[in-house]
């Protein structure tokens, strides 16, 4: 799991930035390295300037985590699928899909922004499909502003269909469940779970593999609610290997057991069947 620190900052009176981060900031971290990388944030933007001035009573929220520093990169051998609209890259689990609070470089959407550029294609993508930070898997880019706006507007309208690999831990005295179609309410207060007004939620799960030490289950998504798939499993069947958040028992090195495996779209009028 990532170590995610913060430290508030407030100045007593006006000064720059870079004063009140030497001085108050714990002297095992490099600040400037922490400001390059867009760590530090006054009311809700990013400072990226060290000579910026801080008013009197104003606070900066400095936020740590392990590999804020590290420039996120992709190969060739990391691009799923490419065409001139969009783009499928397979994502590590470890790295965030979009920048977080703690940096700008150390997440998938800016290795693909630069993959773009040394293809002459000056573009900031948004990824259609997110996966958390303990995910791998599939995600799915557009390559220019049209393309995001149709992508996206698939997403809306449901159209765009994920399958997942959810690895457990199996119950000895339990019957194995073969098949489960869930159809339930959820809503995230601190983790995700049943909630009468939440919102509804629809997944498939499908028996795929019975081992010694695991079962596998591929998993169809038709809503896309936050942690969706973990909490299911959680309720109905037995907490995803790794998932101490819903209820493993420990954590894994390899991170939780779901991994993004397939998608499947229409675009332009051509059926797109994606995966791994």
């Amino acid at each position: 799991m990532k170590q995610l620190h913060s430290y508030y900052l407030t100045a007593k009176h006006t000064c720059r930035a870079e004063e009140l981060l030497k001085k108050h900031l714990p002297k095992r971290y490099d600040w400037l390295a922490i400001l390059n990388c867009g760590g530090i944030w006054l009311d809700n933007a990013r400072v990226l300037d060290p000579t910026l001035s801080i008013l009197k009573g104003k606070t900066l929220r400095v936020y740590v985590s392990e590999n804020q520093t590290k420039i996120c990169k992709i190969s060739v051998s990391d691009i799923v699928f490419e065409c001139s609209d969009f783009l499928v890259v397979n994502k590590e689990k470890g790295i965030p899909s979009i920048s977080d609070l703690p940096s700008l470089t150390c997440n998938l959407s800016y290795a693909v922004k630069n993959y773009l550029s040394s293809k002459n294609i000056i573009y900031s993508p948004t990824p259609t499909t997110r996966l958390d930070y303990t995910v791998s898997g599939l995600v799915l880019y557009p390559k220019n502003k049209k393309t995001e706006i149709s992508l996206f507007k698939l997403m809306a309208d449901r159209k765009i269909f994920k399958c997942y690999e959810a690895k457990m831990r199996p119950h000895t005295n339990a019957p194995k469940i073969t098949h489960c179609r869930i159809i339930d309410k959820l809503a995230f207060i601190k983790k995700t779970g049943c909630d009468a007004d939440g919102k509804i939620s629809k997944s498939y799960f499908r028996l795929t593999t019975v081992a010694n030490d695991y079962i596998t289950y591929n998993v169809f998504t038709f809503t896309g609610r936050r942690h969706q798939i973990r909490a299911h499993a959680s309720l109905y069947l037995t907490p995803l290997l790794g998932d101490t958040q819903y209820g493993a028992k420990k954590e894994t090195a390899d991170g939780i057991g779901l991994r993004a495996t397939g998608l499947n779209f229409k675009f332009k009028k051509k059926k797109y069947r994606i995966r791994l």
